[in-house]
């Protein structure tokens, strides 16, 4: 979920003028390399995928590290 929502965050911070669902989706759509807890991610107009795998992270000496399986 936090992954999900600094996406959000980050495409409301790119709206320009109102806000509206248009002007969102348009936002949303030109994110590029939006640092998130998970990785880079990036949108596009033909591109809604976001991040392509996920993994598990945790805390560990005040940053996160990604749990190994």
């Amino acid at each position: 979920g936090w992954m999900e929502a600094q996406a959000a965050v980050a495409g409301l911070q790119g709206v320009k003028g109102s806000l509206t669902r248009q002007s969102y989706l348009d936002a949303l759509e030109n994110l590029k390399n939006v640092e998130t807890l998970g990785g880079s991610v990036s949108y596009g107009p033909n591109d809604h995928v976001g991040l392509d795998k996920m993994f598990i992270i945790q805390a560990e000496n005040d940053k996160f590290v990604s749990v190994k399986s």
